[in-house]
């Protein structure tokens, strides 16, 4: 939308939206509404909420459209960075056989330093998988493009890798919670059995 057709009230809000900073203005302007009525002063929200906004930062109509064309121009910019990492990473992807087998491509990600940058995030953007994740990774270059594909979901779900890495645990079926007998030849049966049974055998 052109810029001037935009209020400076309303880029103010849009640049609240950008920095995640509604909630903490509504608060504000609430707080703001509560103190003017407690000192019998008019508690119209249209007044408090422009109180709240000069003290977030609201200067004037041009300041908030000079910050508002500066957030356009940086938003240019992430987008075209985004679109080269992504070709970058897709020209390193076609070097790569379609698939490898399980446990190399397992072993791949279960060890790839991406698989805890999650955990390092300071908030909670998307991890995204770069050329060098592919081609220069410490534990070695991608097994094959589908390792890849996995380890850009798995990425931004290592907890859930490691639940189906260790697998669930299967209770014991009787069978498997019976002592196991120890066997032993016979050799003039040629055939295996247990030392109970032999002792019956020998006494029979």
């Amino acid at each position: 939308m052109d810029e001037k057709k935009l209020s400076g009230r309303r880029m103010f809000f849009r640049r609240l939206d950008r920095t995640n900073e509604r909630k903490e203005f509504n608060a504000l302007a609430k707080q703001i509404q509560e103190e003017r009525r407690a000192k019998g002063e008019s508690d119209y929200w249209y007044a408090c909420s422009w109180e709240a906004m000069y003290r977030m930062g609201y200067v004037n109509l041009e300041t908030e459209r000079e910050i508002y064309r500066n957030s356009l121009l940086a938003d240019k910019v992430d987008s075209l960075e985004r679109d080269q990492v992504t070709a970058r990473c897709e020209a390193a992807l076609a070097e790569l056989p379609l698939t490898a087998s399980r446990t190399a491509e397992l072993d791949w990600i279960s060890t790839h330093p991406a698989m805890s940058r999650q955990d390092r995030a300071v908030d909670d953007a998307r991890v995204l998988v770069t050329a060098n994740d592919v081609l220069r990774a410490l534990n070695g270059p991608a097994p094959s493009q589908r390792a890849v594909r996995q380890l850009q979901h798995w990425v931004n779900e290592p907890r859930a890798f490691q639940k189906a890495m260790l697998g669930p645990r299967k209770p014991k079926t009787p069978a498997e919670k019976a002592p196991k007998k120890t066997v032993v030849e016979v050799e003039d049966e040629g055939e295996a059995t247990s030392p109970e049974d032999l002792v019956k055998e020998l006494a029979g």
